[in-house]
């Protein structure tokens, strides 16, 4: 008879490690999000195994897709840069407040028109504070703040416009 295995691998189906689940169906649990999953049949032939044959990987568990165990966080009010926005003062990143408690926060400050469209990340500026240039001056910046849970499911929000760079 054959051997029937379920195996973890990374987001472009390598790198596999057996899950431990050998039946025909396989739900996916929290432990596969991020990953594809494979199937790897093992033919025996009278007692010696043949080479396995494994499965297309899967697109990438998604942790959304796992029920209501975890969820993506959700913004309740959003991020704001708090400070002056004139070159060389620093502004802070407030990150606002999540529904879901927020594990980690990743920060992203973008640049711009003096209309608060057309915006663009600034190079290198993702710190929790930022130093306007003379780059800045004239232009609108804005706060962008992604919020995961435990590394997984990431959300983004993003602050209002400031006000022009003096």
């Amino acid at each position: 008879s054959s051997a029937l295995a379920w195996l973890r691998c990374n987001a472009g189906g390598a790198a596999c490690v057996a899950t431990g689940a050998t039946g025909a169906d396989y739900t996916p649990v929290l432990a596969d999000a991020g990953s594809t999953l494979r199937a790897q049949l093992t033919p025996a032939n009278g007692g010696t195994s043949g080479a396995a044959v494994r499965s297309e990987p899967t697109q990438v568990v998604l942790a959304l897709n796992l029920g209501p165990v975890v969820k993506a966080p959700a913004v309740d009010n959003a991020p704001w840069m708090s400070g002056a926005t004139a070159v060389g003062q620093t502004l802070t990143a407030m990150p606002g407040t999540w529904l879901q408690l927020a594990a980690t926060f990743s920060y992203a400050w973008l640049r711009c028109d003096a209309l608060g469209a057309g915006c663009a990340p600034i190079a290198g500026a993702t710190a929790t504070t930022y130093v306007p240039t003379a780059a800045d001056r004239g232009h609108r910046l804005v706060l962008s703040v992604t919020g995961a849970l435990l590394g997984l499911i990431p959300s983004t929000a993003a602050s209002a416009a400031g006000g022009v760079v003096a």
